[in-house]
């Protein structure tokens, strides 16, 4: 990267939630301080590091201080926290960066020089790439690596985007700025949602990003999550099947159609914004058919797949057949007959689809002894 590369991150405002984590706070400033990227610093955390405003010593780095109230979980506060960000951004692109995790700043100037070339583009996404501790070594693997055709995700189509199985997640993209804020504030400002019903934010929160943004995926754009302490820091949660399912929650459930109505609004021209609660509701219930049918379909357990798994590599040694998927998908049902056990055909396509990101982080694996 030359000095007109790293100009560009003049472009961007990174919006970062913190929650009593003053070892990494100071260790992201360091990092960011000596880029362009303006830095705005939101602190959940009951005691102030720092006076609010612009740090002493830096050029665009802004500390906010927002502490979580005493009866309130660390999460409500965080969403209240990203309304309060999503005001904050005077730049044209703005993505959002937890304080134990940062981007790479090659991935950030490939984005923004994506963005800056094509105005079809609303959002560029990447990967999230974790470094896992065990007692003899530190194993680096990628999460959220392409396993499907990013493409439709790019076309102006709202329900094509919002059926393509592939996953964005607006965590890891760098977005431009006015569509983003509108994002932020729709995804936050739902009513009746507790930090126990996380995860029917967090799948609305996908749906929007999905269906706001056209996206396009870049696998230079890497953001490093430092820790992967699954469930650190989140409450006991009622799971998404649970929830969607259950009757009494007919009333949420149609304020979320209302709330993905509303985002089609802003992505859509005004001949079609009648059709968006439709749409909406029609994504609802496709929805809840697919978690009834998870729900009664048998499946393989873990231990069961982890078994084929080991048995497919046995077999075929030779890892470039995954590259074709029919004939994989023929193998594995020969396999699965000959066994004698129970399976639903979508299992299958999960098990190729595991061992494709398998193979792929065999490739990426690197170990610290």
């Amino acid at each position: 990267m030359n000095e007109k590369d790293l100009a560009l991150l003049s472009h961007l405002t990174i919006v970062m939630t913190t929650f009593e984590r003053p070892l990494e706070l100071e260790q992201a400033i360091e990092y960011w301080r000596v880029t362009d990227v303006t830095l705005h610093i939101l602190d959940g955390s009951l005691s102030p590091c720092f006076s609010d405003g612009l740090l002493t010593g830096t050029k665009s780095i802004y500390y906010h201080h927002l502490p979580s109230p005493l009866n309130e979980t660390p999460l409500l506060n965080f969403f209240q926290r990203m309304v309060v960000g999503s005001e904050l951004p005077k730049t044209k692109y703005s993505a959002v960066c937890p304080t134990d995790d940062f981007f790479t700043k090659s991935g950030l100037v490939e984005s923004i020089k994506c963005l800056e070339q094509n105005n079809e583009i609303d959002a560029v996404s990447g990967s999230a790439l974790h470094y896992r501790k065990t007692n003899k070594n530190i194993v680096w693997n990628f999460h959220h690596r392409v396993r499907l055709n990013y493409n439709s995700l790019e076309i102006p189509s709202i329900e094509t985007r919002l059926n393509n199985k592939s996953t964005t997640w607006f965590l890891y993209a760098v977005c431009r700025s006015s569509i983003w804020q509108q994002y932020i504030r729709i995804s936050y400002e739902i009513k009746g949602f507790s930090d126990t019903q996380f995860y029917a934010n967090e799948w609305i929160m996908f749906k929007l990003s999905k269906a706001m943004f056209r996206t396009k995926h870049l696998n230079t754009l890497t953001m490093v999550r430092q820790h992967t302490i699954k469930g650190a820091n989140l409450p006991p949660k009622i799971s998404w099947k649970d929830w969607l399912l259950d009757e009494h929650n007919k009333p949420l459930i149609e304020e979320i159609a209302g709330q993905l109505a509303k985002a089609f609004d802003v992505v859509t021209s005004a001949i079609d914004k009648e059709n968006n609660l439709d749409i909406a509701r029609r994504f609802m219930c496709q929805e809840q058919k697919r978690l009834l049918k998870v729900q009664h379909a048998p499946s393989l357990s873990q231990r069961v797949r982890l078994v084929i798994a080991e048995l497919i590599f046995k077999v075929f040694p030779d890892l470039k057949i995954f590259s074709d998927r029919p004939k994989t998908f023929d193998k594995f049902k020969k396999i699965l007959e000959s066994s004698g056990l129970k399976y639903d055909v979508r299992e299958i396509e999960n098990i190729i689809g595991l061992l494709t990101m398998a193979r792929d982080e065999m490739q990426l694996t690197v170990n610290y002894g």
